[in-house]
């Protein structure tokens, strides 16, 4: 994976970060779980999958294998 595209993975797990606090935020200010139990199943997914993808992040840019 080159650089650039390291840079591009990046913006996207950002952009899912801000996605993930969006909707925690939306889902703090608006009810409950029990209320919102799609919204906060979906979350938690979303959140998970998040952090999978930073992880592989810092684990890619470690050197052209790793990547």
């Amino acid at each position: 994976m080159s650089e650039s595209e390291l840079q591009d993975a990046t913006a996207a797990v950002q952009a899912g970060v801000e996605l993930v606090q969006a909707a925690t935020r939306r889902l703090a200010n608006t009810g409950s779980v029990d209320t919102d139990q799609v919204l906060a199943y979906d979350l938690a997914h979303g959140a998970a999958a998040i952090e999978t993808a930073r992880t592989m992040l810092s684990y890619g840019a470690k050197g052209d294998v790793e990547a």
